[in-house]
């Protein structure tokens, strides 16, 4: 029983690693009217913020940003603190939201149909007293 938890916890690992940043081309629909999402995971707290510095994005897919704050509740809970993401001008103005964790853990875009393959996306995440990070994602199909 052992072995069998601690092959299933790498899988776990292992896959979580491999779809962060990703496109996921599924066969379920998105809420933009097509299928397939890329998750990139923001994890913050005490003096750190990071993200993936490069994601992998589709074409009318989803693009859905997973809040990851350190601490549980009480004042060293950071899933109180706002996360927003937007696009750097002047071409990406559809990349634009905001919300917290506590509120919902998932942040989610369309990504537009109009962007040609190999376009390179730059945003910028803040997070409201912790810091701010400018990372890139590229249109993959």
């Amino acid at each position: 029983m052992r072995q069998f938890m601690t092959v299933l916890l790498a899988t776990l690992l292992i896959t979580g690693c491999a779809t962060n940043g990703k496109l996921i081309a599924s066969s379920v629909p998105n809420s933009c009217g097509s299928v397939g999402h890329t998750f990139t995971w923001i994890k913050y707290g005490d003096s750190h913020l990071g993200a993936l510095a490069l994601s992998d994005i589709g074409r009318s897919a989803e693009w859905r940003f997973r809040l990851i704050p350190d601490g549980g509740s009480g004042p060293n809970s950071y899933s109180n603190k706002v996360v927003t993401i937007i696009g750097e001008p002047p071409n990406d103005t559809w990349l634009s939201v905001s919300g917290q964790h506590s509120s919902d853990p998932v942040l989610t875009l369309c990504v537009p149909a109009s962007l040609a393959v190999g376009t390179d996306v730059k945003y910028m995440i803040s997070v409201k007293d912790v810091g701010e990070l400018d990372p890139r994602a590229r249109v993959v199909l």
